[in-house]
């Protein structure tokens, strides 16, 4: 199972092991995500037609401390096509 976003990935690195999904949700709300969007987000597999738009992509990066770039866990060549990192 591999995620489009390394949304999940981040959550197990950056944040303190007492910090509970929830607590996070919390804090992304009020950074204007909401919780159903985060979960939504979370879940994004690597052959979905779904995106996370880039305004979105750059409030995780930002609240994970890394780039927007990071946050891929795919590829985009020159012909638009979606390669898996």
């Amino acid at each position: 199972m591999k995620y489009k976003f390394n949304i999940n990935h981040y959550i197990s690195l950056t944040q303190p092991r007492e910090k509970s999904i929830d607590t996070i949700s919390k804090e992304l709300q009020a950074l204007g995500i909401n919780e159903r969007t985060f979960y939504r987000d979370r879940g994004i597999m690597i052959n979905d037609n779904v995106d996370i738009p880039s305004y979105r992509l750059i409030i995780y990066a930002k609240y994970f401390g890394v780039s927007v770039t990071q946050m891929l866990n795919y590829s985009v060549s020159k012909t638009g096509k979606v390669k898996n990192l």
